[in-house]
């Protein structure tokens, strides 16, 4: 959501996880990941699951692959470099073993999470020395995440962090939500936090 005057203070950075010492998935694995489901991939090939497959190698991985869905020479290229890497057998398909292996560029839980803390000046008193802190809650890779993504507001209030919005939920195809704007005046500091797979992020204070 774009709104005039705000100033993006802080965000949490998206992690991407070592593709060394790879294994493969837990049995609860990420719905939305773009393999799920898919048969052993070889050169000649076209589907969508080609695609999900150019799509985890360039996106977590370095590669510029046209993700076109067409299995060609630069994928296979970009497979066995992949395993090279992950220490897996290399015979430049992506069956069972290279697909576990990818699945595991899987960030640590709630990094795709992001909760964003903005401030926004309060015109109703000239801008001047008083802003009211907003929280957004983004998910910044959808594609490859599957799980809700819950995020609030929090206020420092005589020395305790107190929760001063209510949750906002936005579901794992992405989006964006946003909290209710509180204006604190000089001084008081605020952070929005966001929570998802049980674990929790919160940007810096202001």
């Amino acid at each position: 959501m774009r709104m005039h005057n705000v100033v993006k203070l802080a965000v949490v950075a998206a992690a991407v996880s070592a593709i060394g010492g790879l294994s493969a998935p837990a049995a609860s694995a990420d719905p939305i990941y773009p393999l799920s489901g898919c048969p052993n991939l070889t050169q000649g090939m076209s589907s969508t699951c080609v695609t999900g497959l150019q799509y985890e190698l360039d996106r977590y991985f370095g590669f510029s692959l046209a993700q076109d869905g067409n299995f060609g020479p630069a994928t296979e290229a970009a497979v066995v470099a992949f395993q090279q890497k992950a220490g897996i057998g290399v015979d430049g398909q992506a069956g069972p073993q290279t697909q576990a292996a990818l699945y595991n560029d899987s960030q640590a839980p709630a990094t795709n999470c992001q909760p964003v803390l903005k401030l926004e000046p309060n015109f109703s008193n000239g801008g001047l020395n008083d802003f009211g802190a907003q929280m957004y809650v983004q998910i910044t890779d959808p594609l490859d995440f599957g799980s809700t993504c819950t995020g609030w507001l929090e206020r420092l209030e005589k020395g305790k962090w107190t929760q001063i919005s209510g949750y906002h939920t936005i579901p794992a195809n992405g989006g964006s939500a946003t909290s209710d704007f509180y204006w604190d005046g000089i001084g008081a500091k605020a952070k929005a936090c966001a929570s998802a797979y049980g674990s929790t992020v919160c940007t810096a204070a202001f």
